[in-house]
């Protein structure tokens, strides 16, 4: 028990000290434990439905494009008039234009190299695909094999790296960026390290100025337990880590999880 008496004197109250609350503390980890679920569940439902729009896509809009693009193409070969040729072929190259469209659509969507290959192997991918798009020169460095994880949680590490180094080419000023995805006893980690500009104010405003996207990667990974960890030094480059607890990536969803 504790005392406090007040300004005049009068009798003392009493405060109840029970150094801590054990239904409360269950109710905190149970509530933890929810959000956690309910990310996952979010991350599933994002990366089901983006899965589904990809293969529509492909199956559906593509596939049609590419049979207008045969029968167009067969037209043109019968075409006598020169004028008449001349007008299917730029409807055959507008046409192409659109299948090329669809298809990067497609992989920005849902890559099927994600789903089919893992993380690591994607990852790589992405990199490629940056580094072309981005004028950056990116090396990927896969320290361990990451086994098969939930496609739900792949997604949003996959989708968190590029909206990463997307913010690099905007705002970095940097030539250079190293991914290094590895494993510890205890997480899955992935870093994204460039020699640019670098900054001065701490994670949190940097987050903060860095608009939805920093946020959201933030939250996600926050409700699955792991955490995002930004460090940097003026005109040295700066370095974002994200790292997520191999109980997380052991969920129900996760067919293998990490060996």
């Amino acid at each position: 028990m504790k005392t406090k008496r007040n300004n005049k004197d009068t009798p003392t109250q009493t405060i109840a000290d029970d150094g801590g609350n054990p239904a409360s503390d269950l109710e905190l980890k149970q509530y933890q434990d929810r959000l956690r679920s309910l990310a996952i569940e979010l991350a599933a439902t994002e990366a089901r439905e983006r899965r589904q729009i990809a293969e529509y896509l492909h199956d559906n809009i593509g596939q049609s494009l590419a049979v207008i693009k045969l029968r167009l193409e067969a037209l043109r070969v019968k075409a006598q008039d020169p004028a008449g040729r001349k007008s299917v072929e730029e409807i055959t190259t507008l046409v192409s234009m659109v299948i090329a469209d669809i298809r990067s659509l497609t992989y920005e969507v849902s890559p099927p190299i994600l789903n089919e290959l893992g993380l690591g192997p994607a990852i790589e991918w992405l990199g490629e695909r940056l580094a072309s798009n981005l004028d950056l020169n990116i090396k990927v460095n896969q320290h361990d094999k990451v086994a098969e994880i939930d496609d739900a949680i792949g997604a949003m590490l996959f989708r968190a790296v590029g909206e990463l180094v997307t913010n690099v080419a905007k705002h970095a000023k940097a030539k250079n960026v190293v991914l290094n995805l590895g494993i510890t006893a205890n997480s899955l980690y992935i870093e994204v390290a460039d020699d640019g500009i670098g900054f001065v104010h701490d994670s949190a405003q940097v987050i903060a100025k860095g608009g939805f996207g920093l946020f959201s990667i933030k939250e996600r990974v926050e409700f699955l337990g792991g955490s995002m960890v930004i460090n940097s030094v003026a005109g040295k480059g700066a370095k974002v880590i994200l790292e997520i607890p191999k109980q997380a990536l052991k969920s129900k969803r996760v067919k293998k999880g990490l060996k």
